[in-house]
């Protein structure tokens, strides 16, 4: 899967190197009639809505150049915990 990232308040050159989510695994080999389930995993330093903007993509059988499967955007609200 492929990213961008964005949070609020930003410049853009800190909201590429800042990743919030991530996905487990990020690859994998899938026969026929298979299926998979992912963890989408998320960390923040900020608080607020963070949205990233994600791409499945696919290679199927010897290609080697990845198609776009589907795109959607990932979006958390990350708060200060308090106890």
């Amino acid at each position: 899967m492929k990213r961008t990232g964005s949070i609020n308040g930003e410049n853009a050159k800190e909201q590429e190197e800042q990743v919030v989510f991530s996905v487990v695994p990020d690859q994998i080999t899938l026969g026929p009639k298979m299926g998979i389930m992912v963890e989408v995993r998320a960390y923040s330093h900020h608080t607020g809505i963070v949205t990233e903007p994600w791409e499945c993509q696919v290679l199927i059988g010897t290609e080697r150049k990845p198609r776009r499967a589907f795109g959607s955007n990932i979006t958390a609200e990350f708060i200060t915990p308090s106890l």
